[in-house]
């Protein structure tokens, strides 16, 4: 009798045991159902969400490296900048213009904090933009007592600013040539024959693929003086140093 209670109640046991092992089982499914579709609307809304500022950043500009004043008229510097490089417009033509304050690990140092200009029209930021590497503008030409060049960059999002500077190190990695932006887009050409590849995210940066012959290409890295958007007319980097 006690044999056949004992085996009833293992019996019994076990069919519990399978049946709680079964829920839980569902309920983990489940579980990871939700996080899997919670993490691909979080991804979608960040990338719906970077598209939007992409976007609003559309008629952005940065200039770097001008000397600051305190008395200045960001508007009319900005105006003057753009004669120089014979893109003529007004101050009606500019939005809002301002400092970007200097991050704390340059505080330190003898850098001008950057300007950031948003136009009224995308085409007048285009211009400007396009003309960047055509004609150049210098502290002197601006009536500056110091040596400099001014530098122009397309004003990017955090995530896209993070993007191009993992581009660029892959860049310099693979000896490519070339790496800028056009339109908040991130480019890289390995050679002047070569096409371009665009670079929209991390799994992108599988495409900058090493060159065969590395010996003879250059690296050229288009963010001049640490600016965080490009042009192709960049810093020349040596081969010697591409390794790290």
């Amino acid at each position: 009798m006690d044999k056949q209670l004992k085996k009833a109640l293992d019996t019994q046991f076990e069919k519990l045991k399978t049946e709680m092992l079964e829920t839980i089982t569902g309920l983990l499914k489940k579980l990871e159902d939700k996080v899997d579709r919670l993490e691909n609307e979080n991804t979608e809304l960040r990338s719906r969400l970077n598209a939007m500022e992409r976007y609003d950043r559309g008629d952005c500009l940065e200039i770097h490296n001008v000397p600051h004043s305190p008395e200045e008229n960001l508007n009319e510097l900005v105006c003057e900048i753009g004669k120089q490089m014979e893109v003529n417009f007004t101050s009606d033509d500019i939005s809002t213009t301002y400092r970007i304050p200097v991050a704390k690990s340059n505080r330190n140092k003898a850098v001008a904090p950057r300007i950031f200009v948003k136009f009224v029209r995308r085409n007048t930021k285009r211009q400007m933009y396009a003309a960047r590497s055509k004609k150049r503008v210098t502290h002197q030409s601006l009536g500056f007592h110091t040596a400099g060049k001014v530098y122009l960059h397309e004003s990017l999002t955090k995530a896209q600013s993070q993007l191009f500077f993992a581009a660029k190190d892959r860049v310099a990695e693979c000896g490519y040539k070339y790496i800028w932006t056009q339109d908040q887009q991130i480019y890289v050409r390995a050679t002047d024959k070569s096409k371009r590849i665009s670079i929209d995210s991390d799994s992108d940066l599988a495409k900058i693929v090493e060159l065969a012959d590395t010996d003879e290409s250059e690296v050229v890295a288009a963010a001049e003086s640490g600016g965080t958007s490009s042009s192709s007319n960049g810093i020349r980097q040596s081969q010697r140093n591409k390794r790290r």
